[in-house]
This record gives C-alpha cells, structure tokens and sequence, in this order.
C-alpha cells in the first residue's frame, strides 16, 4: 500500500511537474507553477534592423497616402494631342529687314486689352502664332531690350471660325523705337527749313 500511495504520489507529483513553468536561465529548484506571473523583456532589434524596418515602412505608407490622400498630393500623368484648331503666325522683322528673332511677345484679345491672352518669344525667323477664341480685333506685340516694338492689330472675322475664312493684312504701327520717329521728323523739319532758308540767300546773293 505504501509503495502504491508512493508511486501514486510520484505520479501526481509528475503531473504537476510537467504544468510548471521554467524560466531559462532560472534556478530550476524553484520552478514557477501554473497562474503564476512571469516577468518577461521584450527583446530589442539592432540599430540597424530598426533602420530597415522604419524605411521598409515608409516604402509601404507613401503609395497608400498617394492613393488616399487628397488629390493635390496625387502623382498625375500628362499627354499630348494635335490640336484641330487654326491658328494665326506673324512675322515681325525690323525696318533693315533682319526677322525680330527670340523677343518677347504678348497676345491681347479684344475682350481684354490689359491682361495679356498669351505671352512668350518668337522663333529664330521673327514669328509667333497663336489660336483666336472668338472674332475680333487682336493685337500681337513685340518688343526688344533695345526699345523696338511693333504692334500688330489682326482682325479675325467669324468666317475664320466656320473654315472659310482668313485673318486680313496686318496693320504694323512701328518698327523703330519708340520716340524714335518722333526725333527724325522734328530733325526733318529743321533740315527743311534750313534748306529753305540757304535757297533763299542764295538767290539773294545772286
């Protein structure tokens, strides 16, 4: 009988062994039973495991937020297509007949005279072109460092709009610089009257 309550005992004793916890590392004469506590550490990662996790997340959180977020933070694509509309080229050259290449152009629609429709430079031939959105009168202007400008008023009829119809011949306001034109006339004058009056001593001296 007491072999058996002692074998019975070893095996209860057994049981409970095999439910107990042991900590590693820990002095296994005092094992830690079942429900009991256990104090644990979270093991840490290398500085350089870390560094890779933060940017392997990054990685996965930037296209989420490109895709979510509001659409000025959105990637967007861009294209091209032939335009089907006419559009209007002039030419503008200098009074040498050299083209006004690579200067400053504005286009003004006769909607608004101020605010200039569309601005940029002429091409190494003096030209430029852009695309009428109503009928009118247009002005191109062209203007150098020098102080030149020409001023180029285009009318456009409705019958350009319907294919049927082409802008008129231009009507180019200067090609000299501005005040320019001014001076040459006043110096005209002058050699003018200068010319009048040696003409008339002349014939007096005669």
């Amino acid at each position: 009988m007491r072999s058996s309550a002692r074998h019975n005992g070893d095996q209860a004793g057994g049981g409970a062994a095999s439910s107990r916890i042991l900590l590693k590392g820990a002095d296994q004469n005092h094992p830690l039973k079942k429900g009991t506590p256990v104090p644990f550490r979270v093991a840490r990662l290398p500085k350089k495991a870390r560094g890779l996790g933060s940017a392997i997340c990054v990685c996965l959180l930037v296209p989420v937020l490109l895709l979510t977020g509001p659409d000025g933070a959105r990637a967007h694509g861009v294209g091209y297509r032939q335009s089907g509309k006419s559009a209007v080229a002039v030419e503008f050259y200098y009074s040498t007949g050299e083209t006004m290449a690579y200067q400053e152009f504005r286009v003004y629609s006769p909607q608004d005279d101020k605010n200039a429709y569309q601005s940029g430079r002429t091409d190494e031939f003096g030209r430029c072109s852009f695309v009428p959105e109503n009928p009118g009168t247009w002005r191109v202007v062209v203007s150098d460092s020098e102080g030149h400008r020409a001023d180029a008023s285009i009318p456009i009829p409705q019958e350009f709009f319907d294919g049927g119809g082409d802008p008129r011949p231009l009507a180019v306001k200067s090609h000299m610089p501005e005040g320019l034109d001014l001076y040459l006339r006043a110096a005209l004058g002058v050699s003018v009257l200068f010319n009048v009056a040696a003409a008339v001593r002349f014939r007096k001296c005669i």
